[in-house]
Formats: C-alpha cells, sequence, structure tokens
C-alpha cells in the first residue's frame, strides 16, 4: 500500500514538474520513489512500484504519449536503463535491511542477558553481605545498568528484528509478555483486530514508545499493573500507555526518556499527551500514517 502510494507521489510531482522540465528525461521524480521503496517497503513491493512507475512513465511521457505504442531506439534504451538500475537499488536496499537486521538480533540478544544479570544481581540485596561485598555488589550493578543504557541508546537507532519477521501486533505481544513475567507487574496489551502494516518509521516508533513507558514504569511508578492500547481511526494511528502507579504529582520527572518520545513522536508530524496524577499516569501518542502524510504533502504541493 506505501510503495502504491510513493508511486503514484512520484508520477503526480512529475505531472506537476512537467511544465518547467518538459518530458525531456522522464525519470526524475520516479528515481526517489524507487529509493524510498527500496529502502523502506521490502523487495516485493519495491518491484510493485517500479513497474507501476514505469508504465507510468511509458504511458504519459515518452512519445507516442497516451500510448503503450513501440517506442524508438533511444527511449527503449532509457527505459533498459532505468530498470537495470532501478533493479540495483533494491537489492543494495534489501542487502542493507538484512544486514541490519542481524545487527538488532545481536543487540538485543546481548541485552536480554544483561538484564537478566542485573536480576540475578538485585537478588543478593536481601543477603547478609560483609561491606566490601556490598560495595562490589553495587559497583558491578552499575556498571551492568551502565552498559544497558549504552545498548539501549544504540538499539534506538536500530530496527526490532521482530518487526519485520512477525509484525507489529506480534512483536509487542512478546515484548510485553516478557516484560510481564520479569517484572511481576500485569501487563495487558490491547491491539486493534486487523490491523495492517504501517510503515517502518511509524511501526519502530510505536515500538519504541511502549518499550520507553514500560522501562519507566518499571523504574520510576511502584505501578502493580500496566494497560498498552495500540488503534487505527480515520488515517491516525494511537497508542496510549496507562499504569496504576505513583504517578508524577510528586514532581518526578522521567526526562530524557519523556523528552524523546516527544521528539520521535514530532518528527512524525503526531502529538504526545501526557496525563498524570497520584493514581497513575497515561501517556497517548498519536500519528498519521504514511498514507495520510503523502496525501496531505501532496495536496500542499497542488495547492502551492
Amino acid at each position: 500500500m506505501i510503495a502504491g502510494v510513493a508511486a503514484c507521489v512520484a508520477l503526480g510531482l512529475r505531472f506537476l514538474l512537467a511544465p518547467l522540465l518538459g518530458t525531456a528525461n522522464p525519470y526524475h521524480t520516479v528515481w526517489l520513489g524507487v529509493v524510498f521503496c527500496a529502502w523502506f517497503c521490502g523487495v516485493g513491493s519495491s518491484i510493485l512500484a517500479t513497474a507501476i512507475m514505469f508504465l507510468g512513465v511509458w504511458y504519459w511521457f515518452i512519445p507516442p504519449f497516451g500510448s503503450f505504442a513501440r517506442v524508438d531506439l533511444g527511449e527503449f534504451t532509457g527505459m533498459m536503463g532505468f530498470l537495470l538500475f532501478a533493479g540495483i537499488i533494491i537489492s543494495i536496499g534489501e542487502r542493507a535491511r538484512r544486514t541490519q537486521t542481524k545487527l538488532n538480533a545481536a543487540h538485543d540478544s546481548v541485552g536480554q542477558l544483561l538484564s537478566v544479570i542485573n536480576m540475578n544481581l538485585t537478588s543478593f540485596d536481601h543477603e547478609n553481605l560483609t561491606p566490601d561485598a556490598v560495595h562490589l555488589l553495587n559497583d558491578s550493578k552499575e556498571l551492568v545498568e551502565q552498559i544497558i543504557r549504552e545498548i539501549r541508546t544504540i538499539s534506538h537507532l536500530l530496527h526490532p528484528p521482530l518487526l519485520d519477521e512477525a509484525g507489529l501486533g506480534a512483536a509487542l505481544r512478546i515484548y510485553v509478555e516478557g516484560f510481564g513475567e520479569r517484572s511481576g507487574i500485569a501487563a495487558d496489551l490491547q491491539v486493534e483486530e486487523d490491523m495492517p502494516r504501517l510503515s517502518p518509521d511509524l511501526e519502530i516508533s510505536i515500538f519504541r514508545i511502549v518499550q520507553e513507558c514500560l522501562t519507566n514504569i518499571l523504574k520510576h511508578a511502584e505501578a502493580k499493573s500496566v494497560v498498552i492500547r495500540v488503534g487505527r481511526s480515520a488515517g491516525m494511528v494511537s497508542v496510549t500507555v496507562s499504569d496504576d502507579g505513583r504517578g508524577m504529582s510528586d514532581g518526578h520527572n522521567i526526562g530524557v526518556g519523556l523528552r524523546g518520545m516527544q521528539e520521535r513522536v514530532r518528527e512524525l508530524r503526531g502529538t504526545l499527551l501526557v496525563d498524570s496524577s497520584g493514581r497513575g499516569t497515561t501517556i497517548t501518542a498519536t500519528m498519521p500514517t504514511a498514507e495520510k502524510v503523502a496525501m496531505a504533502d501532496l495536496t500542499e504541493t497542488t495547492a502551492d
């Protein structure tokens, strides 16, 4: 779906630029469409979008215009060159995604192992240790927590492999279930039935928002339960995370985590609302789908 929209937008922009560029070199904007799809939409969707753009250019911008009649040798060579280099771009994009998936798997595995080590170290808090042992234990815990923070910072720049393999709903379900088992906090995930695949940027943002919220709840909220809801309506996707903890009415500020979420949502043209009291905190992020953004951009371009 996203690839098809990108193909239509690329052809639409070429129409808008026709008074300036004429019919010479009709591939200016469709190259952008190929690159976008190769990076964000996967092989199948990229090939489909490339075919749409190729046929659109052939029909509207290559003489004789408005038909798929035979073209001269020069135009035919240009068309074959476009398909060849589009295939190369798609191949490079797919290889980059696979490499990124392997890196994500390595980082996620290390992060999980460190979390287990940290929990094991915490279990010694109630033991009768010597002062030297307590000092060594605290130092070890601080080092592990520092490493976890560093890995989390790196992982924010990478893409969780579960999103590509299982989709947003399944990836969230696995993560939330694991969070509940490790933390002892009752975690309820509610994802709208038949939720379609979203753009990669939107899926990773929703996943990271839930991840950051649950991390803050575990560290600060003293909550017993949390509810996560993800839904879609009228071209907008919303994610709401509500806990029954102490809230932020005592002046507590989650600082960098909240600012990071605000910046992530802002980049996607969405809004982030925080409702906190002594009876819990609710964080709601609302963001437009890629289709809605593309249509808005196209409308603005046409209006200009």
